[in-house]
C-alpha cells in the first residue's frame, strides 16, 4: 500500500471511532436536549426563504447570520457551496443540512430557513427540502459537528414535528417544536440498560 492510502485508512478509522462515540452518546442520553434550540436562538431563523436553489438558500441563510459572520460571509458561503459539491446535504424527509467548517469561527452557528415549496437538495428520498438548516463549524470540531447533526436529525425525524415547524409562528414556537420533538424521539429510544 502507498503511504497516502495508509494515511487515508487511518483517518477513516479515527473518524469512524469519533462518530461511533458521538452516536452512542446522542442515543443513550448523554447529549443535552437543547443543542439545536440553543444554536438556533444564537443564530438566525428565516420564516420563508425566497431562494429556489440550494446555492441561493445557502447564500440567504449566510446573510441572515449577519453580524455573527462579520468579515467571513463570503468565505462561509463559499465553504458551504464547495462542501455541497462534494456530497449533497439533503437528508430526506424534507430536511437539508448544508454545512462546512469556516476558518476563524470560534463556535458553531446555525440558521434555519423554511421553504414551503421545497428546494431540491438531492435527498435520497427525492423529496425537496422544506427545512434548510445551515450549520457552520469551527475547523476540526468533528465530534461537535456530528453531535449537532444528530441533534437536528432527531428533532426533525417526526412528520408531526415537521408539520408543526411549517405552522410555527416565530423563533419561540419553532424552538419549542424542535425541543419537544427531540424529547419525544429520545423517550421513544430509551438508553440501553447497563449490566450490573
Amino acid at each position: 500500500m502507498t503511504q497516502h492510502l495508509v494515511f487515508f485508512i487511518a483517518i477513516a478509522f479515527v473518524a469512524i471511532g469519533i462518530a461511533a462515540r458521538v452516536v452512542l452518546r446522542v442515543f443513550v442520553g448523554e447529549e443535552p436536549e437543547e443543542d439545536v434550540v440553543a444554536l438556533l436562538r444564537r443564530g438566525a431563523f428565516v420564516s420563508e426563504l425566497h431562494a429556489r436553489t440550494p446555492g441561493d438558500a445557502i447564500a440567504e441563510l449566510v446573510r441572515a447570520l449577519g453580524s455573527l459572520l462579520t468579515g467571513r460571509k463570503r468565505f462561509a458561503r463559499d465553504a458551504v457551496l464547495e462542501r455541497e459539491l462534494l456530497a449533497a446535504t439533503g437528508l430526506g424527509d424534507e430536511v437539508a443540512i448544508p454545512h462546512a467548517a469556516v476558518e476563524g469561527l470560534a463556535r458553531p452557528l446555525l440558521a434555519l430557513g423554511r421553504a414551503p415549496a421545497g428546494i431540491d437538495f438531492d435527498a435520497p428520498d427525492g423529496k425537496p427540502a422544506r427545512f434548510v438548516f445551515l450549520l457552520l463549524m469551527p475547523p476540526k470540531a468533528h465530534e461537535d459537528e456530528t453531535r449537532i447533526l444528530a441533534s437536528i436529525a432527531r428533532a426533525t425525524v417526526d412528520p408531526r414535528a415537521r408539520q408543526a415547524l411549517l405552522e410555527a409562528n416565530g423563533i419561540d414556537e419553532v424552538a419549542r417544536v424542535l425541543a419537544d420533538s427531540a424529547k419525544r424521539t429520545r423517550s421513544s429510544h430509551p438508553p440501553p440498560r447497563r449490566p450490573r
